[in-house]
């Protein structure tokens, strides 16, 4: 059973911020002080945080501060503390609260103990209301994505009715259809499995996060993705990812990419960005030719 870190002998040189040398910072910290520890304990618990406080930008700084813009500060403050645990171990009621922040620092991190735990507490939370969230807001992780889908298969009526289903079935009329198929519902103890051959893991992750968050903006994995979730959105029929992708292409259009997104506006053919495309390169036509030549 876990128990409270305040018992860990680190944990107490933590709390009296006994000869720290280290700030860390969370992304909501402007209203919170600084979270003091000692680089030689965070740098033990983590090779990311080692090698990160061996880069020449930390060494450099006279201000040895690290930030954690993704996490807010009582969530690192659950990190840190874990990571002063003799045992390794975090307080039950802190890890429920924050298991999805915690599970995506260990990955980023490379905390392989935090992720078990983490791991071990998100599979035996799930529900039909958050199958989903774990799948499309969590990397790719074998041991938690088979528990998921084992978990819908299991669950599958159940799954089908709830809202989180529905919502996410209707993003896409296509996906709805798949979703829906005699196919899909004809098993009770496995789930199929819907491939999209065409899209890379982190371009699925990218998709599949945006149609169960619905955002009104791109995120930044999606900008970066923003060509293939394109494509993605016309096959799929998500006009809505389609509107902010094509938007996206339009406003990052420069001389390294017009034809690329020229050539995309094609097939299928959209007149706005075609439009847009080609309107750059006749403003541009002079430099495009003088790359042309260079290459």
């Amino acid at each position: 059973m876990a128990t409270d870190v305040s018992s860990s002998g680190f944990a107490k040189i933590l709390k009296q911020k006994w000869h720290t040398d280290l700030l860390l910072k969370a992304g909501d910290s402007n209203g919170f002080a600084a979270i003091s520890a000692h680089k030689l304990v965070i740098a033990a618990r983590s090779e990311v945080f080692k090698k990160m406080l061996e880069s020449k930008a930390t060494k450099a700084s006279s201000d040895q501060t690290l930030f954690f813009s993704e996490m807010r500060h009582e969530e690192l403050e659950t990190l840190v503390k874990f990571m002063y645990n003799d045992h390794g171990l975090v307080s039950s009621s802190k890890l429920k609260k924050h298991v999805r922040s915690l599970y995506l620092a260990a990955q980023r991190y490379e905390i392989p103990h935090l992720r078990d735990l983490c791991r071990n507490e998100l599979i035996s939370s799930l529900s039909s209301s958050n199958a989903l969230d774990e799948l499309s807001q969590v990397p790719l992780d074998k041991p938690l994505t088979d528990a998921v889908l084992s978990f819908i298969a299991r669950n599958i009526n159940t799954f089908l009715d709830s809202c989180e289903f529905k919502m996410f079935a209707a993003r896409s009329e296509v996906f709805k259809k798949m979703l829906e198929s005699d196919k899909f519902k004809g098993t009770a103890d496995q789930i199929e499995t819907v491939t999209l051959p065409e899209l890379k893991q982190e371009e699925l992750e990218a998709l599949v996060g945006f149609i169960y968050n619905n955002r009104s903006v791109l995120s930044e994995k999606e900008k970066i993705h923003a060509q293939t979730l394109f494509v993605a959105a016309d096959k799929y029929d998500i006009p809505h990812l389609r509107d902010l992708c094509r938007k996206e292409l339009i406003s990052s259009l420069k001389l390294a990419n017009v034809i690329n997104i020229l050539e995309l506006s094609l097939i299928p053919f959209d007149e706005a960005l075609n439009d847009a495309a080609v309107m750059f390169v006749v403003r541009n036509l002079l430099a495009i030719c003088d790359t042309v030549e260079q290459h």
